[in-house]
């Protein structure tokens, strides 16, 4: 057995975004080799990702074992309070301690690096850099006293994604750069300590699959190559990992949501306005905070319908009972009867599978602050909620989206202690972590 100081207890790397079916089919290329026998000898599934299936909210169920009734984040905006102004959820709105907390109090020794959703920084017992989204390094970083070695590093958060629609040579180029300063960012830090536990995420894989995913799929395309190599490069970095551990490490792959190809983005407010269901005030920029108060409801991207209430908005006209009820009811009927759209070959087609009532999905003491309904598109629909966007159906520059089902679990545990039988979904994750390191307190 490799010496402690080799350690950690516990190695849990993020795939931000890959599906469970491509990564198998990666491995079994050998385009990711030291996936091969992480499969061959662990436990692996497909598991399912959080509604809606955007990475802050994922990750935070991650994160915190709840769904977003308990911990609150329901998407990367939401109303900011009775007014229609939005505001961007943090770490600071996590309403439930988080698993590096809860290692933390225990007194495990934790190296969290680009974990999303983890932004301020805040105290762990150990190291913590925030993943996206995170403005500022200054404030991504704890302790602080890490700052000017990352620096030294030309540390970034993210990769400049606005690249791949100027310049994808470009695009590509700065999704390796970016791997390799955090393979060497994550190769400075383990070796500085000796860790409990270790957790990296790797960004960069949903990068490329939103702007490039056509180009992973297509062996003509002329780009298939160069995308295959990242996730060679990513496999590598994983490999590394491996390489450092004990025998007796408990090592977790996970991913916060599947993927699959963008056919056609729908525009909610878009048809809302052409239907009467959402007015901006005369003259006014399109903005929520311009909306005329008879509007019936708005759209947050990807799919969630807030109906304009009077015990929510200042301006809301919708009672609650009765008038709320029947409002709903028709705003649900309507998505799935009228809603139709073009797809890019000009054929009709209805791009809803479902629409859920908010209860059948959330639960818990911050579920009044979740959308009213939300819409699930078929096969390749993406919902969107821009305002500045007048056309209901187009495809934009993104080729690949998120989808709920077939995130990936793979789990590796020598001591055979865990089994992943019963985990279907990211809530499902936490306690089994927790039980892999010897805590059994819910709470923490």
């Amino acid at each position: 057995m490799k010496p402690k100081s080799s350690g950690p207890d516990l190695l849990i790397l993020g795939l931000d975004g890959v599906p469970f079916s491509m990564l198998r089919d990666l491995a079994a290329r050998g385009i990711m080799p030291h996936m091969q026998p992480l499969l061959a000898q662990g436990q692996a599934r497909s598991i399912s990702s959080s509604i809606p299936e955007v990475s802050s909210t994922a990750w935070t169920s991650f994160m915190t074992g709840t769904n977003p009734g308990v911990h609150g984040i329901f998407g990367f905006f939401e109303p900011a309070g009775e007014t229609y102004a939005l505001r961007f959820p943090n770490a600071a709105s996590i309403r439930v301690p988080t698993l590096w907390h809860r290692l933390s109090r225990a007194g495990k020794r934790c190296l969290v690096l680009n974990m999303p959703q983890t932004y301020p920084a805040f105290p762990v017992n150990g190291v913590l850099v925030s993943g996206f989204v995170a403005p500022d390094l200054n404030r991504a970083v704890s302790p602080e006293s890490l700052l000017p070695d990352l620096r030294a590093l030309d540390y970034r958060v993210d990769v400049n994604a606005w690249l791949a629609r100027e310049d994808q040579d470009q695009f590509v180029h700065d999704l390796f750069q970016v791997l390799e300063t955090r393979t060497k960012t994550l190769r400075m830090l383990w070796e500085r300590d000796s860790w409990d536990v270790i957790a990296a995420v790797f960004t960069g894989t949903d990068r490329l699959q939103h702007y490039l995913w056509h180009a992973v799929q297509d062996p003509a395309h002329p780009r298939h190559r160069q995308t295959l190599e990242f996730y060679t490069a990513v496999d590598r970095a994983i490999g590394e990992c491996l390489d450092r551990i004990r025998d007796d490490t408990f090592v977790m792959i996970v991913s916060d949501h599947g993927f699959t190809g963008v056919a056609r983005e729908v525009n909610l407010n878009a048809w809302f306005r052409e239907q009467g269901i959402l007015k901006i005030s005369a003259g006014a920029k399109p903005s929520l905070e311009n909306m005329d108060a008879s509007s019936t409801a708005f759209a947050l991207d990807p799919g969630r319908i807030y109906l304009n209430r009077a015990d929510r908005f200042t301006r809301g006209w919708i009672s609650p009972g009765i008038e709320y009820a029947q409002q709903r009811q028709e705003m649900k009927t309507r998505l799935e009867s009228e809603l139709r759209i073009r797809d890019a070959s000009g054929n009709r087609l209805n791009p809803v599978e479902a629409v859920l009532l908010s209860e059948e999905v959330y639960a818990g003491p911050l579920a009044a602050r979740a959308p009213d309904l939300i819409v699930q598109g078929a096969a390749g629909i993406d919902f969107k909620g821009s305002l500045a966007i007048s056309e209901v159906a187009r495809n934009d520059v993104l080729t690949g989206m998120h989808t709920r089902e077939d995130a990936a679990l793979v789990v590796l545990d020598p001591r055979g202690n865990q089994s992943i039988d019963a985990v279907t979904s990211l809530e499902d994750i936490a306690p089994l972590l927790l039980r892999a390191a010897g805590i059994d307190a819910p709470d923490g």
